[in-house]
Parts: structure tokens; sequence; C-alpha cells
């Protein structure tokens, strides 16, 4: 299967709009020469699988995990990148047999909004500006077996479900420097200072070695409560 990686952008001015992008929803996937087909989304359901360890909650006749979580700011419930999204591959196809078969692929986390009609397959992360068939590269695309955990604060152990509108779970963010390999975090992220149950303590902990997706995707301010337009990440900082 081979797909295009697509930022979801204005083509005119490569703007953002609350229309077309939520926080890990910046980009998705599309065809080669046109949205995927449902023969083409079928194959990638059925390669993408389970992306949570739990094959019990997995649904439909592929028999896979949406990656998706859904979010309700007191009046509308909005689909955004839950707790156990897919990591993918794409690698572009050799252009010049013999040339640029070693071109270096990108990862990415991947999840599925049904409401977003011919991009249901959301991209958490993009690496180009492309908006269009014809400025984005045409890649082949892996699945992976490994397991991405979102990275929250509190009792529960996993990003949660707030389709109800009350409080959100909260997210762990983090900001550095540019040319810097530090990363300061909303929270102490570290297995060693991790509180004990049944205090608030890291949906998932870092120990060195351990691999982590650093994404900038749009995330923005949030709320604890309901009833704000601006969805909705566990604080207001």
């Amino acid at each position: 299967l081979t797909v295009k990686v697509l930022a979801d952008s204005d083509d005119l001015d490569d703007s953002w709009t609350a229309d077309n992008v939520r926080p890990g929803s910046l980009g998705y996937l599309s065809g080669p020469d046109a949205p995927l087909t449902d023969a083409e989304k079928k194959i990638l359901k059925r390669c993408l699988g389970d992306s949570d360890g739990d094959y019990d909650n997995n649904v439909e006749v592929a028999d896979w995990d949406l990656g998706v979580n859904v979010e309700n700011d007191g009046v509308t419930s909005h689909n955004m990148i839950g707790a156990f999204p897919h990591a993918i591959k794409v690698v572009p196809i050799e252009t010049t047999p013999g040339y640029n078969i070693h071109v270096p692929g990108s990862y990415h986390l991947l999840w599925y909004d049904s409401s977003a009609v011919g991009k249901e397959f959301r991209v958490a992360n993009i690496n180009s500006a492309a908006n269009t068939l014809s400025e984005a590269t045409e890649t082949y695309l892996y699945t992976t077996k490994g397991t991405v955990q979102q990275m929250g604060w509190g009792t529960e152990e996993k990003i949660a479900d707030n389709s109800a509108g009350g409080s959100s779970s909260t997210r762990i963010v983090g900001y550095f420097d540019k040319n810097s390999n530090k990363i300061y975090t909303s929270y102490d992220t570290s297995c060693v200072n991790d509180p004990e149950p049944p205090n608030p303590r890291n949906h998932v902990c870092v120990n060195k070695g351990d691999k982590l997706f650093v994404v900038d995707s749009c995330w923005g301010r949030g709320d604890l409560g309901a009833g704000t337009p601006s969805p909705i990440f566990g604080g207001t900082a």
C-alpha cells in the first residue's frame, strides 16, 4: 500500500483553522492520486490491528483499534488522538531504479476519525507543509507492532473518554529549545520518582532508554472543566 501524508491546512495560505485542525490531528493519509478507496481502507485497518495490547476491545471485522478519544467541551463532542495511537513508518518510493532505493523514512502517529470524511486516517505529526497531492511524496506505508501510549497524569491508567463533558484527563506536555536535547515536562515523568497508587501519577513513566515521540501537534490551551470553547487538556496553563 502506498500513501501520501498531507497537512490538513488551507492550500491558499497554509493556514490552520478550528474546522480542520484539532490536537493530534494536523494531517491525514491519502492515496497517491486520490483519497483512500474503501478497499485500501480495509487493508490498512487489518494491517494496523491492535494498538493497546488489549485484543478484547478491538472493533469491526478488521479486528483493530481506532486509536481515538472523544472529548466534549460541554456543547460539542470532538474526536481526538487517543491514549494508544498507532505507530507507522513511511518510506519514499523508489523513483529512479537503483538510485534512491534507500531514502530514509519517517515515523508518524496515526488514529481514526470517522467524522473526517475522506481524511479519516489522521496523522498527529507531519514532516512537510505539503497539503495537495501534487506537492506530497508518494511513500510505502509500514505498520508496526509496538505499543505507543500518550503520556498523562492522574489516578487513571490512561487518557480517558470524556464524551460526557466532564473533566478531561491531564496530558503531559513539554517544551525544549532549538538544538537542545533537554525536554522540560509539565510533570516529573521519571519512573524513579513516580508516586505510588492511589496518588495521582504518570499513566506511563519514563525509564532510561525508552523511546519517545515528541510531537508538536497543536495542543493549545486546556481547561479542567466543561463548557469552554477550547478543549480541553487538563489544565489552563
